[in-house]
């Protein structure tokens, strides 16, 4: 659990930035994730693995995106949220970010596990758990029908008997 102390100390990055070190570890956010995701480097290209859809792409040619798991929007209902920085370091956190196609981070948009479900059956486990890893991270207390739809992800399955958003 990341608590506002912990929050304070890992602020050493330049403020107004989009993508910088939220966990402390003198790396951008954005780049470490696909470092730790993706085979292949910045300059070269990255191959990666679409963490919602399991499908393979290329970032060079494909439209890569950055998710946040738990959306920023649920994040800002958070206690400490209302410093900005605070907010910022929460959601831009590695453990809240996935990566994916562009089109599919459009698709899901602000939505959570109750109203937005993967296409593939393992991925929506995987989102279950990193939904569920982040949200111990930052001390978040799901609703009621997050966690019904928690219960229908672990399982495979979409909330509601979807067949998954696109």
């Amino acid at each position: 659990m990341i608590t506002a102390a912990t929050l304070a100390l890992m602020l050493f990055s330049v403020p107004g930035l989009d993508w910088y070190d939220v966990d402390g570890d003198g790396r951008n956010g954005r780049i470490q994730v696909m470092e730790e995701r993706c085979i292949g480097s910045e300059r070269n290209g990255w191959i990666c693995l679409d963490q919602y859809t399991g499908a393979v792409f290329s970032a060079k040619t494909a439209g890569v995106s950055i998710d946040h798991i738990v959306p920023r929007k649920r994040l800002r209902s958070l206690p400490g949220a209302e410093e900005r920085w605070a907010w910022r370091l929460m959601t831009n956190h590695p453990a809240n970010l996935a990566i994916t196609l562009t089109d599919i981070n459009s698709a899901k948009g602000d939505r959570g596990p109750d109203k937005w479900c993967p296409l593939s059956p393992l991925s929506r486990e995987w989102y279950a758990a990193a939904w569920k890893r982040a949200a111990i991270m930052f001390n978040l207390v799901p609703t009621e029908q997050e966690l019904t739809g928690l219960a229908y992800l672990v399982k495979g399955l979409c909330p509601g008997g979807g067949e998954g958003a696109k």
